[in-house]
């Protein structure tokens, strides 16, 4: 199975959680190789009425992978404008798995989290995807390191149930 982690990072808490998935995968025999999204112009002016267009610079070729997970913070209660556009342009993903990951500020995860899940989902399925649960982390009033920990198990645990 090969499998792609495409990550927007602002921060690189979202960008460590890829880490650690990879971590734990290669200690089970699976390799991750993950693209941290970059691009040009701003998208959190692109995000308010009248903004500025960005371009992703380095959309990762996925013809040779299976799996992906797609994963961003959350911003103003969604995924990030970059990963929007991200799934915006990406080729089809028909007969692809996608499992979706947000790590967030907030304490519950009606606070942007499930949103998150939500739209990656149905951006994936509208590309044909099929798509798992994914995993959300939430940081305020939470033991974080405990919430990327159980959010890098979810994880690993929907890939291993694939094969």
């Amino acid at each position: 199975m090969k499998i792609i982690a495409i990550v927007h990072s602002k921060t690189g808490i979202t960008l460590g959680l890829a880490n650690r998935i990879a971590k734990a995968l290669s200690s089970k025999g699976f390799e991750l190789d993950i693209v941290k999204i970059e691009f040009d112009g701003n998208p959190e002016v692109h995000a308010k009425e009248g903004g500025k267009e960005f371009k992703i610079t380095n959309l990762p070729d996925l013809s040779t992978y299976d799996t992906l997970l797609i994963g961003c913070p959350v911003w103003a209660f969604s995924p990030s404008s970059v990963i929007i556009k991200t799934m915006n342009d990406l080729p089809g993903l028909k007969g692809k798995t996608v499992i979706p990951f947000t790590t967030m500020g907030f304490a519950y995860k009606w606070m942007g989290g499930k949103q998150t899940i939500r739209k990656i989902s149905s951006l994936s399925i509208s590309k044909g995807a099929r798509v798992l649960p994914g995993a959300i982390a939430c940081k305020m009033m939470q033991n974080f390191e405990l919430q990327l920990e159980t959010a890098k198990d979810q994880i690993v645990s929907q890939i291993l149930s694939l094969i």
